[in-house]
């Protein structure tokens, strides 16, 4: 009898036993920390139940940003310069402050851990603003949520996923995040969304962050230069400026830019060359581009690149002359410009005819034409020019010598002799 119920006790003690084992390997005891969450399901050995385990904390920081928003626009001109031979471009940018908006949230960072053997599944995060007044409940704040959807976690594998939800404040309000980590293979829960629920306490600041928008742009200007050309930039520095908008609000920026033209070397250059140039600015933030364009049309004729031009463009020309001789310069003793006399109808007097083709051959010279074929008339036109006016009366062997050297400035003017003619009038 007394071994009966020895034998009975220990089976007891046997039941008791298994009953503790199967409790600690089912549950997990341990508290977790200020905004995260553990959860342990049953064991795999339950029929069913084999699943894997999550742990989630989250971060919650909250804002007030004052966002400032500007929008810009660019402008752009062109002309020549006034001895034709650089064009001139100017570009004005100017900011407009486009709207003010205050904006209240609550950002941060949710970090999941897989604690299991075994891939998530259907791992998604349902984040939400709570609130309450006075000494009331918690309750959802309307409209104030995000849902993040990841990818699966692997075993042991962790995931940092960032938040930021946008809000109405509540007045008075205490505010707190949470947010619903959730699988479908959570160990005790197969096939229903379940997982950890970490919360967090924040509070809106007292004042507002600025961020601006877009308050600074940078402005690149390109030229296309014809073929034939070479355009070289006249001032110092490459047309390119960054984070424009730094050093001043809502003032205009503007940039002069000018561009010589240099014809090359033996090319063949046509009257009304298109010098096209365009500017364009791109915002700092939105990357959004504005373009403006300006452009001439370029005569080539005011740069000859040693090519000649007969004294009919010259004399309608006259913004093409160089500065060694201005339109308005008093031509000699004859009492008139140097552009009235190309512009006096010679009817026969001779002193007018070689005073065309003079005038017409020194400006080309000037505008680089080789004088060698020429040199001979010119300094007897010099001399001839300095001993008689329009009105003298002149012997027949000056007027045949004039007349002589009249008509081989022509030809040097034209392009028959020198270095040829620039382009047909």
């Amino acid at each position: 009898m007394k071994k009966r119920k020895i034998a009975l006790l220990g089976w007891v003690l046997v039941a008791l036993a298994l009953v503790v084992l199967a409790f600690a390997a089912g549950c997990d005891l341990s508290s977790p920390s200020r905004g995260q969450t553990a959860l342990r399901a049953e064991p795999a050995s339950s029929p069913g139940q084999a699943g894997t385990t999550l742990l989630a904390e989250k971060t919650a920081e909250g804002f007030w940003e004052k966002v400032i928003t500007y929008d810009w626009t660019i402008e752009k001109e062109a002309k020549l310069s006034d001895d034709g031979k650089s064009i001139i471009y100017t570009l004005t940018a100017t900011r407009k402050k486009v709207s003010e908006i205050n904006t209240y949230g609550v950002r941060g960072t949710i970090t999941v851990t897989n604690g299991g053997a075994i891939a998530t599944e259907n791992l998604k995060l349902v984040d939400q603003v709570e609130y309450k007044t006075g000494a009331g409940q918690f309750q959802d704040l309307s409209g104030a949520s995000q849902t993040i959807t990841p990818a699966q976690l692997g075993p042991g594998e962790t995931g940092n996923y960032n938040y930021e939800i946008t809000f109405n404040p509540v007045p008075g309000a205490i505010y707190r995040n949470s947010v619903k980590v959730t699988i479908t293979n959570h160990s005790g829960y197969l096939g229903e969304e379940f997982g950890p629920e970490p919360k967090a306490g924040f509070s809106l600041p007292s004042s507002p962050t600025t961020v601006y928008i877009d308050r600074t742009a940078s402005v690149v200007d390109e030229l296309t230069c014809p073929t034939g050309f070479t355009c070289t930039i006249a001032d110092s520095g490459y047309p390119e400026w960054n984070n424009i908008g730094e050093d001043k609000d809502d003032e205009p920026y503007t940039w002069t830019v000018t561009y010589t033209l240099t014809p090359d070397q033996g090319s063949t250059v046509c009257n009304k060359v298109e010098f096209k140039n365009t500017a364009t600015l791109t915002e700092s933030d939105t990357k959004q581009t504005r373009t403006a364009s300006a452009g001439v049309s370029w005569d080539c004729a005011i740069i000859s690149n040693g090519c000649t031009y007969t004294q009919g463009y010259w004399k309608n020309h006259p913004s093409a002359w160089d500065d060694g001789i201005k339109p308005g310069d008093p031509f000699f003793s004859s009492g008139k410009s140097w552009l009235q006399v190309l512009k006096t109808p010679p009817k026969g007097n001779v002193y007018y005819i070689l005073a065309h083709q003079y005038i017409a051959a020194q400006l080309n010279i000037l505008n680089g034409a080789d004088p060698a074929a020429v040199q001979t008339a010119i300094e007897w036109a010099a001399q001839f020019f300095t001993d008689y006016t329009p009105t003298s009366t002149l012997s027949e062997a000056i007027r045949n010598q004039a007349t002589s050297y009249a008509n081989l400035l022509d030809q040097y003017n034209n392009g028959y002799i020198g270095p040829g003619h620039c382009s047909t009038e």
